[in-house]
């Protein structure tokens, strides 16, 4: 009896296994298909990448004329049919705008820039060490403009170090990417370290005001009592000259350009979200509607002049 029910349960565990879809069970064909027959033609071109959101896949389509986005289609991939709740179509919009330029290339770029970050955190580590030595040599009042010289350069040193950290682990994220998780949660984990990336740069942009305003109370101490401490003068002018130009303009180049990137992306990924979603139901709807194509291509007209204020990454 125990047997017979065993081979029982077995045997409907596999009718239910044949019945199941598998992960991307419609071929991309098919979904070129199914995308083709929502086309207004004349032109449209379409692009097509495959995403899974909680493990399930989905074929998300963008139309264009002449580099235009003119439509937004989204195809289940185990069903073959046209998704149309708004909710599922947001979130793979947001997956395609965060993983479709997510290339090795990229990957090389973020190593690159781990490095990079990784050196700027030895320097400043390096410069906080020759300060502790250098402070207890001063003459007392000095040493009490100077206090905090060698932890404002500690701050930059930790906040890179952080930035080298951060760097690697988005390079996982976006490896794992790359060999083929396309994910949602992938793209959510990437905005995530974003975030992250962020508060670092707050962090950084304040170790470098810290860093610029002792360092020039300790130029202005060499330039002040040169044959104290037994300096060149105009050297020191020049030294100071040259320090008040490079570290603004690299805190503007790596803090304040990262923020605002960061800022652009958000709102970009709001902006392409939101016109993915109407372009979608423009597409789904007219599509239901007789002189289909007629209907569309003057919805698709209509919507043009919106997608085109908007800033997206194709």
């Amino acid at each position: 009896m125990m047997r017979k029910m065993m081979m029982g349960i077995l045997s409907l565990l596999f009718i239910l296994m044949m019945l199941t879809p598998a992960l991307g069970a419609i071929s991309l064909e098919d979904a070129w298909i199914t995308a083709g027959g929502y086309s207004i033609g004349d032109g449209e071109q379409m692009d097509m990448n495959l995403y899974t959101l909680e493990s399930h896949p989905y074929y998300f389509v963008e139309y264009s004329v002449n580099n235009t986005l003119t439509g937004v289609l989204v195809i289940d991939g185990e069903t073959g049919e046209v998704v149309k709740d708004s909710e599922t179509v947001q979130k793979i919009s947001y997956t395609n705008f965060y993983l479709k330029n997510v290339t090795q290339e990229y990957i090389s770029g973020l190593n690159i820039s781990a490095q990079v970050y990784k050196a700027s955190s030895d320097f400043c580590n390096k410069q906080a060490d020759l300060f502790k030595k250098e402070i207890p040599t001063l003459k007392d009042g000095d040493r009490q403009k100077l206090g905090t010289i060698a932890q404002s350069y500690q701050e930059a040193g930790t906040a890179y170090g952080e930035m080298a950290t951060l760097y690697g682990e988005v390079a996982v994220v976006a490896s794992d990417v790359v060999s083929g998780n396309r994910s949602y949660e992938n793209a959510m984990k990437l905005t995530g370290q974003m975030d992250e990336l962020e508060k670092i740069l707050i962090k950084l942009g304040t170790a470098y005001d810290h860093v610029i305003a002792d360092m020039n109370i300790y130029f202005d101490i060499l330039i002040e009592n040169p044959e104290a401490y037994r300096v060149n003068k105009t050297q020191m002018e020049d030294y100071k000259v040259l320090f008040n130009t490079n570290w603004p303009q690299e805190k503007e180049l790596i803090v304040n350009a990262l923020l605002q990137s960061i800022e652009d992306d958000r709102e970009n990924t709001k902006n392409r979200t939101e016109v993915d979603v109407q372009l979608m139901d423009v597409r789904v709807k007219t599509a239901e509607m007789p002189g289909f194509t007629f209907f569309l291509t003057a919805a698709v007209l209509g919507l043009a002049a919106i997608v085109a204020g908007k800033k997206y990454r194709k």
